[in-house]
């Protein structure tokens, strides 16, 4: 080769090293930009969820029971069985009460402390969201808008941040699913799938295998059935077993049958095909989600009629994307599925709010692949409404909480700073126990109007609400013969609490 072809030979390395190094480093660029914008999404989840939670008490029923749970298993040193005030508690399994104990331990028993577990699986839930977003294909504006509209969704975002099981749940089911998506790419992601689902299990029971009919919807519409036969799928099932079996096999043989009717059949089973708690009501769901999901309810109404309109106006020339139909249909089996239970809790549908989310911002993608113009646009037009989403979220949490949740926590204050712990406590015709029972560290006697005439032995203390208060007075301060030895030591808009050294007879109440 000419002394000439060697120099253009260097040159077109030179180039081809150039070029190659540009590539890395745009590539290193929008890579680093977007781990920049993760972290300030997260950073922005944890303190939205984080507002205001040392504010408001632990609430009936679930936050109170679990928090004296919790206290119970730090003060005991148990950590395998659950124990409530009257004994050991079989209904749930562990890992919400071992993260929030850890809590404890940490920040003391302060409601931030209790309620921290659920604020980071919230978070957790919303960046698996924008991975899965990523993962089917969607632009960086698709995944951070799922990201946003889930944590600005006025429910999840209420119950999402409460001392509960549920964000855990749905934080191991979208982990499930985001595994498995990701297997698509890269098999080994399979071995991850059963032990998301095991970690579900730990959180809130057999509700996490929501998980299996979400990824058959998937496989449908994706056409994807590789993951039947991959070995690292079925591999995955050993790790799951192992986090599963030891607490199982340690309630087996402590209490046998009884924990499997407790655990199973009471708790879950009997909560499927009859309605233990809950609402009658078979619109519950669809009622929550028009009450409670603004503004995503009119959002996801606006795009499936908008997705309709496009399919009858051009036909088969217009391809909805398989990521619209997974998300929407994954969303709706829950909320049906959970609509045919005999018991219906709000809560129960938490796990719909991340598909819900990703329905949305694959449609908004969807347009501006469509529309390439549009996008300057769509971001103009979702910018209020993610406000409008943060103002309704914040809203509902003080919808949940009401003052009578504050008076409670105030009464218990009062019960447990009393000096002889062992004066029993009674509740008169007021239908909620827990709050007072965790902040009052006591057992509490329910009595209600049925116990009319019954004598309450000295000394005792006595709460109850302003209307039985007037059953003790003749006015506002002057009591009435046979209950002068009441004293007052707390009045407020919803309760009452009384102490006495002497016995008192109930007067007989009046029924309507």
């Amino acid at each position: 080769q000419s002394p000439h072809g060697r120099f253009f030979a260097s040159l077109q390395g030179q180039r081809y090293d150039y070029d190659t190094m540009r590539k890395y480093l745009a590539n290193f660029w929008e890579t680093k930009k977007e781990t920049l914008l993760l972290a300030g999404l997260l950073i922005l989840a944890v303190g939205f969820y984080s507002l205001t939670i040392r504010q408001y008490p632990l609430v009936d029923a679930d936050e109170a029971t679990y928090g004296v749970i919790t206290m119970n298993m730090l003060d005991s040193g148990n950590f395998w069985t659950l124990e409530l005030i009257d004994g050991y508690w079989l209904e749930k399994p562990p890992l919400f009460f071992w993260l929030a104990a850890i809590a404890v331990k940490i920040f003391g028993p302060a409601e931030f402390a209790f309620r921290l577990p659920s604020v980071l699986m919230s978070a957790l839930t919303a960046l698996l969201v924008y991975f899965i977003v990523r993962r089917l294909g969607g632009s960086v504006l698709a995944a951070s808008l799922a990201f946003l509209i889930l944590l600005f969704s006025p429910e999840f975002y209420a119950f999402g941040r409460e001392a509960r099981m549920d964000p855990g749940l749905v934080s191991m089911i979208v982990l499930a699913v985001f595994l498995w998506v990701s297997g698509w790419g890269k098999e080994k992601y399979y071995f991850g799938f059963f032990s998301a689902l095991a970690a579900g299990i730990l959180f809130k029971n057999l509700v996490a295998l929501l998980a299996l009919p979400i990824i058959l919807i998937f496989s449908v519409i994706y056409k994807k059935w590789g993951w039947l036969k991959s070995k690292y799928f079925w591999w995955g099932l050993a790790p799951a077993l192992i986090i599963l079996a030891p607490w199982h096999i340690v309630q087996s043989v402590r209490y046998g049958a009884e924990f499997w009717n407790s655990y199973l059949v009471t708790s879950l089973f009997s909560h499927i095909a009859t309605r233990v708690g809950g609402s009658p009501d078979s619109l519950l769901y669809p009622k929550i989600l028009w009450q409670y999901h603004t503004p995503w309810t009119y959002v996801i109404i606006f795009c499936v009629v908008l997705l309709a309109l496009m399919k009858i106006w051009k036909g088969s020339l217009y391809r909805i994307q398989p990521s619209i139909y997974g998300s929407f249909f994954s969303g709706l089996i829950i909320i049906l599925g959970f609509s045919f239970f005999g018991s219906r809790l709000s809560t129960y549908i938490l796990p719909a709010f991340p598909f819900l989310a990703m329905l949305i911002a694959f449609v908004a993608s969807d347009i501006i692949s469509k529309f390439p113009g549009s996008k300057s646009a769509l971001i103009v037009i979702f910018i209020p409404l993610l406000g409008v989403g943060a103002m309704y979220s914040l809203q509902t949490v003080e919808a949940l909480v009401t003052p009578a949740h504050f008076e409670e926590r105030e009464v218990g204050v009062l019960l447990a700073g009393r000096e002889n712990t062992n004066v029993p406590v009674y509740v008169l015709d007021w239908p909620f126990l827990e709050t007072i029972v965790y902040y009052g560290n006591s057992r509490i006697s329910n009595l209600s109007v049925r116990d009319s005439g019954q004598t309450l032995n000295a000394p005792f203390y006595l709460v109850t609400h302003p209307l039985v208060r007037t059953y003790f007075y003749y006015n506002e301060d002057a009591l009435i013969k046979g209950y002068e030895s009441l004293q007052e030591l707390y009045r407020g808009q919803y309760l009452v609490l009384f102490y006495s050294d002497e016995d008192v007879t109930l007067p007989v109440f009046s029924r309507h």
